[in-house]
């Protein structure tokens, strides 16, 4: 899902495997541009911009 959201948004997007300690380093120094996971997370907390949307919700 979130490679058609991005190819459709006119990005290609590179899947790259991480530990998730390093995901949360990378979100916060800008070298992860975007993450499909977890919200409310307190080490990200003003870090990170969270989507309203969830797409396991009716909208």
């Amino acid at each position: 899902m979130t490679r058609k959201v991005a190819r459709e948004a006119g990005y290609e997007p590179e899947f790259v495997l991480l530990p998730v300690s390093r995901i949360y380093l990378y979100l916060q120094n800008g070298n992860v541009d975007l993450w499909p996971g977890l919200t409310d997370i307190p080490a990200l907390e003003g870090e990170v911009l969270e989507s309203w949307v969830s797409p396991w919700s009716p909208s």
